[in-house]
């Protein structure tokens, strides 16, 4: 099985992209809630657009879709990962990205792991051009777009700052570049704001940072809620371990390129706990990073059954996650997996 994906062929792409819809547009079928929505710039906008469930899920699927095939491409040009990979990374990130129902539909963290993707790979091609300044505030404003989206993702200014020391030494004029970059999204708005929306806009810039109080209350989880989530982070925590113990048997732009998604991963895990009452929307930016560990590990296990038994192993999880509250045969199949 894991060899058929790492055929970089049409037929693959084509059978990646049908196993994506199945995956995902199954349970829209099955009416799932979309699930509340996170404060943001866009909050008005989603919660309008699930008042139409099928267009929001295709939107949605295509968005995660877009996101795999060019995560792929990036790590691919990178060295993080084969370029013999074919297409096991998208299959595996929609895959991730697909856990509880809530992220079949459009949200704002589909929309930012978008812009996530596009500044990474813009930081990749600053990485190997050398530009400076100018490159890295392109990065820095979509990043700063994203934190419009997903207030809570402003921490990336650190991220941006530590994953440019990586590639070379940084300067004055690059922090004031960052700084500036992540900012100007968000006084733009404001001054807009204040000129023109009403009191009551939910475009404000005020209301933008005004999380409920609702979105930071305590969830007491099921294990069937956590626990698969938590086994596949296992798997992309193992692949992770095992491409920083091969770190020097890398050239140095792929060193770099690692220490950067290792950044990355880092930043998911501290936001995801962070943020742990809302993980069924907070961990696709874990998966971003962890998608691409996992996918490596399944492509270096010495017996190739196993990294197939391993593929089967990550789509029963999404299963489980998704459809265990209402499907029996699933519920059946968590309770011999997990029997207290």
């Amino acid at each position: 099985m894991i060899k058929y994906f790492t055929n970089k062929s049409i037929t693959v792409f084509v059978f990646v992209v049908l196993m994506a819809a199945l995956l995902r547009l199954v349970g829209v079928a099955w009416f799932y809630e979309p699930g509340s929505i996170r404060s943001g710039a866009l909050q008005g906008f989603f919660r309008g657009l699930h008042d139409y469930p099928w267009l929001s899920a295709l939107i949605a699927l295509s968005f995660t879709l877009w996101q795999g095939f060019t995560w792929n491409n990036l790590a691919q040009r990178s060295g993080i990962i084969a370029s013999s990979s074919g297409y096991l990374l998208p299959l595996v990130y929609v895959c991730l990205a697909s856990f509880y129902p809530a992220n079949l539909y459009l949200s704002n963290l589909v929309i930012a792991n978008s812009l996530f993707v596009m500044g990474l790979g813009l930081l990749a091609s600053q990485s190997q051009s050398q530009r400076h300044s100018r490159q890295l505030f392109y990065v820095s404003l979509l990043f700063g777009l994203a934190s419009l989206i997903v207030p809570e993702t402003y921490w990336m200014l650190v991220f941006l700052i530590v994953a440019v020391m990586v590639f070379k030494t940084i300067q004055f004029n690059d922090v004031l570049a960052i700084c500036f970059g992540m900012a100007m999204p968000f006084f733009f708005l404001y001054s807009l704001n204040e000129l023109f929306a009403p009191a009551e806009s939910t475009w404000r810039a005020a209301s933008i940072f005004q999380i409920p109080t609702s979105q930071f209350s305590a969830v007491h989880w099921a294990a069937v809620d956590v626990v698969p989530l938590l086994l596949v982070c296992v798997l992309g925590i193992m692949g992770l371990a095992r491409a920083l113990f091969s770190y020097y048997k890398n050239n140095t732009e792929t060193r770099r390129s690692l220490l950067t998604v290792t950044f990355f991963t880092i930043f998911g895990l501290i936001l995801l706990l962070l943020r742990w009452e809302s993980l069924p929307q907070f961990y696709l930016i874990l998966m971003l990073p962890l998608s691409l560990f996992v996918s490596s590990l399944l492509m270096s296990t010495r017996k190739p059954w196993l990294g197939s038994a391993s593929l089967v192993f990550v789509l029963l999880m999404q299963l489980i996650s998704l459809h265990h509250k209402d499907w029996s045969l699933i519920d059946t199949l968590w309770s011999w997996i997990m029997p207290f």
